[in-house]
């Protein structure tokens, strides 16, 4: 961590609670809103989702057509470079859809920016882990 700096752990943090509580407006502040090329690559999305407006969105569905039994953020590492973040984590997040219950295992990474006091996603990339089949 950056002596002056916040946290940017506090984001990943803001994150999981805004997921947890299925809080879109609180998974959006995670987002910086002036920054004009955001990109989230959802897991189970065919294409990555460009632009706030876009992310808000997609946030906006998400949180309530899945509701969130669980989710837990892990092996959490962060690089700093100045005004730049570099995060990356292990995720565990459980939902249903109908009657099932879901759990999945996404790997994370965040590219952050701090502006004003704060630290801001510019970039979110999750893809599902796998074992590939020994022949």
């Amino acid at each position: 961590m950056n002596p002056g700096f916040p946290d940017p752990r506090a984001l990943l943090d803001r994150f999981a609670l805004g997921w947890r509580k299925a809080d879109a407006s609180l998974l959006k502040t995670t987002w910086d809103p002036d920054y004009p090329d955001s990109t989230y690559m959802p897991s189970e999305a065919p294409e990555p989702v460009f632009g706030f407006a876009a992310i808000s969105k997609y946030y906006d569905n998400a949180t309530s057509m899945y509701p969130i039994t669980s989710m837990e953020i892990s092996n959490i590492r962060v690089l700093e470079y100045g005004l730049l973040a570099y995060a990356y984590c292990d995720i565990s997040i459980g939902f249903t859809v109908g009657e099932s219950e879901y759990l999945v295992h996404p790997r994370a990474t965040f590219l952050l920016r701090q502006r004003d006091g704060r630290w801001y996603t510019l970039h979110y990339h999750e893809s599902i882990k796998y074992e590939v089949p020994q022949s």
